[in-house]
């Protein structure tokens, strides 16, 4: 499979999900259906300077994102939960547990492409690119697609801390939690200690990547 790889860089409430949603279905895309943070996530395997990896050992630090597959998925536009149709759960996974083949990250990448649309029954016929929502920016995308093309989504950083804040509020009263939550450090980014941070810092990185 010859699909160019595409990234899609962007800030949260930066319209990235919205974008996602428009280009699914289009037939010279073969789209990564979730949110797909992977230089992020696996940050803790480059550290250690390796130049590759089993294939099983990038899985199990991937675990969580891939077991979005095998239920309703909810984190997306206005909380709605869906799945994926049409998608070899099983059959994917099992491409990734106990491979002990070694591969650089970017070889990954291209093993998951493939993999992906290996088990798709419905697919495009022949897509162009693989596109990938990947949520902050990362070097090594830059290092092992120095040459992919890549779209950056960004927004007004005051309509960035608005939305942030009225997202925040509207989660703690479907979820009854105090409201004073909004105002403390975000979890999944606990380097950042404000939401004005939170709000503001992922823009500037965006800007400067």
């Amino acid at each position: 499979m010859k699909a160019e790889i595409i990234f899609v860089i962007g800030s949260g409430r930066s319209g990235s999900t919205l974008l996602r949603s428009i280009l699914d279905g289009h037939e010279e895309i073969l789209l990564w259906p979730f949110e797909f943070d992977f230089y992020n996530i696996i940050n803790k395997l480059l550290d250690s300077n390796k130049k590759k990896f089993t294939i099983s050992e990038i899985y199990q630090n991937l675990i969580t994102d891939f077991t979005n597959f095998d239920k309703f998925y909810n984190n997306d536009l206005g909380g709605k939960k869906y799945n994926i149709n049409n998608f070899d759960y099983n059959k994917f996974v099992s491409f990734f547990q106990n491979n002990n083949k070694e591969i650089t990250t970017k070889e990954f990448i291209l093993f998951l492409r493939d993999s992906y649309f290996e088990c798709l029954s419905s697919k495009p016929i022949n897509p162009k690119y693989f596109m990938i929502f990947h949520n902050q920016p990362s070097d090594y995308i830059l290092k092992d697609f120095p040459d992919s093309k890549m779209l950056i989504t960004t927004r007004n950083p005051l309509d960035t801390y608005i939305s942030i804040k009225e997202f925040y509020f509207k989660s703690c009263v479907e979820t009854g939690r105090d409201f004073s939550c909004v105002y403390q450090p975000y979890t999944a980014n606990p380097k950042f200690k404000t939401l004005i941070e939170t709000s503001l810092i992922p823009i500037i990185y965006c800007n400067e990547f």
